[in-house]
């Protein structure tokens, strides 16, 4: 920054000294300002009041300013000399800036440089060129045009020169300048400055009337300039009104929104204090530039003095730079000398404030920007507003996607025609089917569902199934599942959709049906020892004396097994009990040797069934075990083996592996379908239909030989295939480690 300072300090000063040359060159050479004095002043003072009233297209920072010096120039150029020229230049544009307070002092010191050297290069021209006889012919008239054309094209250069050193253009765009220089307004200040000179040379009195066609040329230059800076500003307002809706991100859009701000109030910066509904934050563009992008307004106390003044006022502030009240110090605090603040209103209520500061240009801020401002605030509160109902809106989508996708429940969205238009992973994982297969095509094309009374659900039928009904839906790889639907219509912008909810209660249908048949299981497990047991004592009943000693025998017998019977189905029943209320059954661990067990236990159980032995042939396998849950295990195993395999022969091996005792109960009956080998573990459940199943019981034997083997440190497990027998395999863990031969046998 202070070499480009440094730069144009030097620039501005060599143009200086070739001015201060030409001025103390001027009056050496004897050609002084002794020649029509008055004259020449009112001419010096027409300049200076016209560089005053300099016209600016404020709509654009680095235009340059259009006036009418121009028309003054030619008849100074013409009826004075060189010297008078020169200084009547320098003098004219010294006094004007001076007397504007807007211009620093560098910036006057080049005002009177480039002005001056401009008018010498005129002069020298003028002076060289033109014809020495007294009138206005016209060689003159085109040599005095030629000056002034070069008078006036070489202030654009050398501002454009200064303008690049500045870093505010590129070289490239100096002709930006000189070409509007030479438009329709210099060709109007020429023809007047002709016509101005002509009049001066033929009548010195005409002087006078100067000011008249120069006060018509400015206010005609006013009238142009507004119809087109209006023009410019609502062209600019349809461009910021473009801006907030060309991107759907409101960050983006309200930084081109401010340029256009920026465009349209001709200034050097424009802020945004908006609501997102979250916090107030504001944004601000300077040049071309994002000095701020959405920050909170709490980080920044002088923007939050700024809104604080705009809720007050409830209207516009306006602080220019002669401003001595206490507005100065949001000026001072926001280092600028002028600003405009609009308040954004919803309703009665300031939601934010729109900010242009430093004004570009001769005038200060009025009520038509203020008018302009208020316009494009509305357009951005309504934009606000758009974007807040959009990020509500999409709020709104992502949470229903997150709902749609992470839900556990099946979720279908129909239209009028039962076509599928959304199905969700949940549905897709419950049904088989991927969404891919059955979005545009109605639901029944694909999916089968059946009510209880096996009668096919299709098209709205689905939608009219009472709450709570289950419906068996017949999954595309794997087994039925049952499902509860409920459906609810949503209207939609111009078609009627339904939302359908399709919730597996598989798992509740089981427990319902486990349940069901544990109780006909178990009335009939009652039933059936207590009918013998009661058969019997009624025999009995007779007396001793009465019956045959064998006949005695055999119903004593019949109701000891009845009640042996009833006392495991108690047992049983008190253990699933026990581990629902403890979670685990009570394990009191021991050293057991597991053979002699395993042989009582499996032939106790297996009766008259024929039982064939595979043992490691070892005196003892020492396992740490609960005795009593010990026994159960090989009870419920071989027990199960003999329900499923009445006419075949149980094999019960027992060997070592791995720091356990491997207990295998295999039988040759009808084995285990492999998505039902994880089920048969599960307390209550019976493969099978309650009715029709050639064996009975409740259902819990091999839950119970499950979770006593895990209690014990051990595991259990099924490896079967349907029509190919089971294998049942249980380990317990060693109590002592296994010895392993580590030399190599003899050769």
């Amino acid at each position: 920054m202070a070499g480009v300072r440094r730069a144009v300090l030097i620039y501005i000063g060599l143009l200086g000294a070739v001015l201060l040359t030409v001025l103390v060159g001027s009056l050496l050479t004897g050609d002084g300002l002794d020649e029509r004095v008055a004259d020449w002043l009112f001419l010096v003072g027409l300049i200076a009041v016209l560089e005053l009233a300099d016209l600016l297209f404020h709509h654009e920072a680095d235009r340059e300013g259009l006036s009418s010096t121009e028309a003054v120039f030619v008849p100074l150029l013409v009826g004075f000399t060189f010297t008078q020229t020169v200084w009547g230049v320098a003098i004219a544009i010294g006094f004007a800036s001076v007397a504007d307070r807007r211009v620093t002092p560098i910036k006057a010191a080049f005002n009177v440089a480039n002005l001056g050297c401009s008018a010498a290069l005129a002069a020298w021209i003028w002076q060289g060129l033109r014809a020495d006889d007294a009138a206005f012919g016209p060689r003159n008239v085109a040599v005095a045009i030629a000056a002034t054309l070069v008078f006036s094209v070489l202030t654009h250069v050398l501002v454009s020169v200064v303008i690049s050193l500045a870093g505010r253009k590129k070289l490239n765009l100096w002709g930006d300048g000189i070409v509007d220089a030479l438009g329709w307004n210099l060709v109007g200040n020429l023809s007047l400055g002709t016509f101005l000179a002509a009049s001066y040379l033929y009548s010195r009195w005409m002087i006078l009337l100067f000011p008249l066609p120069l006060a018509f040329l400015y206010f005609g230059y006013r009238a142009v300039l507004s119809q087109t800076a209006e023009r410019l500003r609502v062209e600019e307002l349809l461009k910021a009104s473009r801006a907030l809706a060309a991107s759907p991100s409101l960050d983006e859009a309200l930084a081109d929104f401010l340029q256009s701000v920026r465009e349209v109030a001709s200034t050097a910066e424009a802020r945004a204090i908006v609501d997102t509904h979250r916090n107030l934050v504001w944004s601000g563009v300077r040049a071309d530039q994002v000095v701020a992008d959405m920050v909170p307004l709490d980080d920044s106390p002088v923007m939050r003095d700024v809104l604080t003044e705009v809720e007050r006022v409830q209207g516009p502030v306006i602080v220019t730079a002669d401003e001595q009240g206490p507005l100065r110090a949001l000026t001072q605090a926001l280092g600028v000398t002028n600003l405009m603040a609009i308040p954004l209103m919803d309703g009665d209520a300031v939601v934010g404030c729109l900010l242009v500061l430093d004004r570009l240009g001769a005038d200060q801020f009025g009520r038509s920007e203020a008018r302009l401002l208020q316009a494009l605030g509305h357009e951005l509160v309504l934009t606000l507003d758009s974007y807040r109902l959009f990020a509500e809106v999409s709020e709104e989508r992502e949470r229903f996607r997150r709902i749609f996708t992470a839900s556990q429940e099946g979720i279908l969205l129909l239209d009028d025609r039962m076509c599928v238009r959304a199905w969700n992973p949940a549905l897709a994982r419950i049904s088989g089917h991927e969404s891919i297969e059955v979005i545009g095509r109605p639901w029944s094309e694909r999916v089968v569902m059946r009510d209880r009374g096996s009668r096919r659900v299709e098209g709205q039928m689905l939608l009219e199934t009472p709450v709570g009904e289950e419906l068996e839906l017949v999954s595309r790889d794997g087994p039925s599942r049952w499902v509860s639907v409920l459906s609810s219509p949503v209207q939609g912008a111009q078609d009627r959709y339904w939302v359908v909810i399709v919730r597996d209660v598989t798992a509740e249908h089981l427990v319902e049906e486990a349940k069901s048949d544990f109780l006909s299981t178990v009335s009939h497990e009652l039933r059936t020892p207590l009918t013998a047991i009661k058969g019997s004592l009624q025999i009995l009943q007779r007396g001793p004396d009465k019956l045959d000693e064998k006949i005695y025998e055999r119903m004593v017998s019949v109701m000891t097994r009845g009640t042996a019977r009833l006392e495991r189905l108690v047992m049983n029943l008190l253990f699933v009990s026990q581990v629902d209320a403890d979670g685990a059954p009570r394990i009191i661990l021991e050293e057991l040797d597991v053979i002699p067990m395993v042989k009582d236990r499996a032939l106790a159980m297996a009766g008259d069934h024929p039982v064939r032995f595979e043992l490691e042939e070892v005196q003892e396998i020492a396992v740490l075990a609960d005795r009593e849950r010990l026994a159960q295990i090989v009870e419920h195993l071989v027990e199960n083996a003999a329900k499923f395999d009445p006419d075949g022969e149980i094999v019960v091996r027992l060997v070592r592996e791995a720091g356990f005792a491997k207990l295998s109960v295999i039988d040759q009956g009808p084995g285990i379908a492999r998505a039902d080998q994880e089920r048969v573990f599960e307390r209550f459940v019976r493969l099978g239909d309650v009715l029709t199943r050639q064996t009975q019981g409740p259902g819990v034997g091999l839950f119970i030989v499950k979770t006593s083997a895990e209690a014990m440190g051990g595991q259990a497990w099924v490896e079967s295939s349907s029509g190919h027998g089971s294998a049942f395999h249980v380990t317990f863990p060693l109590a002592k480690p296994m010895v392993v031969e580590t030399e190599a046998p003899a050769s």
